[in-house]
């Protein structure tokens, strides 16, 4: 059996919006447990909730962008993607230095595994995102609306 077959863009980014997905609903949990903290702790707990609850809707938003192939989204994946890394990674070293052990596995898998598999799938379906670049906005006005009719045949 070949397991070197070539996906289409398609599936690429079915698979980037379920990832998203399983992210966003990781976040939610978390929020949902940071309101109980937030219930029975008082306003202490009130930032971690409200960042929190934010990361869930943006999660939710870039999925939702995902699906759609908006190059805003991708660039939002992009930034939260590498922000998990950085945030994982900061963890890890506390973990190790505070308490002397190895996180488990499951924070592992959340904070690098996830976030390295979708900054690669970003990396490999680059030109499936639409809306417009960088040389489009520097142009003329109207000459921003304008859609490859290309594009446009493969998104109906």
């Amino acid at each position: 059996m070949d397991t070197n077959t070539n996906r289409s863009p398609s599936d690429l980014i079915d698979l980037m919006w379920a990832i998203v997905l399983v992210q966003a609903a990781l976040l939610f949990v978390v929020a949902i447990e940071s309101l109980l903290f937030f219930a029975f702790a008082g306003p202490a707990i009130a930032v971690p909730f409200v960042l929190t609850t934010a990361a869930t809707v943006l999660a939710f938003f870039a999925g939702r962008g995902l699906r759609r192939r908006r190059r805003w989204a991708r660039r939002v994946t992009l930034w939260s993607e590498w922000g998990l890394i950085v945030l994982a990674t900061l963890d890890l070293v506390l973990t190790m230095i505070l308490a002397s052990t190895l996180p488990g596995l499951v924070p592992l898998i959340v904070g690098f595994v996830l976030p390295i598999t979708m900054l690669r799938l970003l990396r490999r379906s680059k030109g499936e995102f639409v809306g417009p670049s960088a040389e489009q906005l520097q142009t003329e006005p109207e000459q921003r609306l304008v859609v490859e009719p290309a594009r446009f045949d493969a998104l109906v």
